[in-house]
């Protein structure tokens, strides 16, 4: 709270300030309106939703939260938007290896793929992704983040659906390409949601504990797939699996609506002493909280920093074989002589591997040195390519081995 010694003149300049910095944390359609009444030794709420300013205004340093008050809001947090980010990021695993799955129960020979068309299907997603990934991320920034991710997870949900329904190569070819412009929206959306209610600091860990969903996407398929297996119904096995997948998906971004908070403005279950903490902290950040406006400076700097360029190296070498493995590990599974139902349980114990791998990541980074992320990633790609290695030079009569190193 403002010193009750302090000058008006004094409070005038911290209100000026706070509001200058509400303005960078807000959005522009919530600039703070002008405080109509001061009075030395108390500083009376902006009139209109002046949230932003109001927090900055009762906590004008960071000094000023109550640590006690801060780790409970931090742990309300957790508990609301890691579990919800987390499912979300199961979904979006699983729907992305679908396909893989639905190979297995018979898809190439029902639509007569011929040649390297599976492989077209598998390319095709990420035609998608590339064409709307951008135009994705803009209009995201001008709606509501929860509203905008729920609405793409439902056409994840709705367009595999529809592909139970394809009858050839051309028309899944189709709906694979629509598919991946809308899952475009997902990393980028699960990033900016947690750089909003999370500071620098904390954010390592979040993005790990949502993250590691897709080692439990990955069992999850599995069992899925298991499940799927064993329907006896008038549908081929592989419809099934379009089927029963997307809807859940569907059903889960309908909850999402209620679940998923846009803004800390209008989250549910926290009072208004709690929303302002939840502002004040993030202040720490110096990136602001809602932004609808495009700086195009920042953009143009991202673009001249080398470092943005080496992560897009690393992004494309690291996404290469995972973009083989989504798509073909169970057709490889397959080949080394597992039947389809055991093919589909061995994606279990590679789930738990990545959930694992996760945790691990997580520790090292929060246990090595300032500055050494980068570090972390490149010795956790080792074993990643000694199994590719290893899967490349084995004896060919080497099942387990090959599996292993799969």
């Amino acid at each position: 709270m403002v010193d009750a010694n302090a000058t008006k003149s004094e409070l005038e300049q911290a209100q000026a300030q706070a509001q200058a910095q509400a303005q960078e944390m807000g959005q522009p359609d919530d600039r703070i309106s002008r405080i109509d009444s001061v009075q030395v030794g108390n500083v009376d709420k902006p009139q209109g939703d002046g949230i932003y300013a109001e927090a900055l205004a009762q906590y004008p340093t960071d000094d000023s939260i109550d640590p006690i008050l801060e780790k409970k809001v931090r742990r309300k947090l957790d508990r609301l938007i890691i579990p919800v980010l987390g499912v979300c990021y199961f979904f979006y695993y699983v729907d992305k290896t679908t396909l893989s799955y639905a190979a297995i129960f018979g898809l190439k020979d029902d639509l007569k793929l011929r040649g390297d068309e599976y492989s077209w299907l598998s390319s095709s997603f990420y035609f998608g992704w590339l064409i709307w990934a951008i135009p994705s991320n803009l209009l995201m920034q001008r709606s509501p983040p929860g509203y905008y991710l729920a609405f793409n997870i439902f056409m994840w949900g709705a367009l595999l659906m529809t592909q139970a329904a394809a009858k050839n190569f051309a028309g899944l070819l189709a709906l694979r390409i629509l598919s991946g412009a809308f899952e475009a929206i997902a990393d980028p959306a699960f990033m900016l949601i947690t750089s909003m209610y999370f500071t620098r600091e904390e954010q390592p860990s979040r993005i790990s504990a949502w993250y590691a969903f897709n080692g439990i996407g990955v069992a999850g398929g599995g069992l899925i797939g298991y499940a799927i297996g064993n329907i006896k119904g008038a549908l081929q096995p592989w419809r099934y699996e379009f089927l029963v997948v997307g809807a859940f998906c569907s059903a889960w971004a309908i909850a999402l609506v209620l679940l998923l908070p846009n803004s800390p403005r209008t989250i549910r279950g926290f009072s208004h002493d709690e929303k302002l903490i939840m502002i004040a902290r993030m202040r720490r950040n110096q990136t602001g909280i809602e932004q609808r406006r495009i700086n195009w400076g920042q953009i143009k700097e991202a673009y001249l920093d080398y470092k943005t360029w080496l992560f897009t190296l690393l992004g494309f070498v690291s996404n290469v074989p995972n973009g083989g493995i989504s798509n073909f590990s169970t057709l490889v599974i397959q080949g080394l002589g597992f039947d389809t139902l055991h093919t589909a349980l061995l994606g279990i114990p590679q789930g738990a591997l990545v959930v694992i791998w996760i945790g691990l990541g997580a520790l090292a980074n929060k246990y090595m040195p300032p500055n050494s992320r980068t570090l972390v990633s490149a010795i956790f790609m080792i074993p990643t390519i000694a199994g590719a290695l290893g899967f490349l030079l084995a004896p060919e009569d080497a099942y387990v081995g090959r599996l292993i190193c799969l």
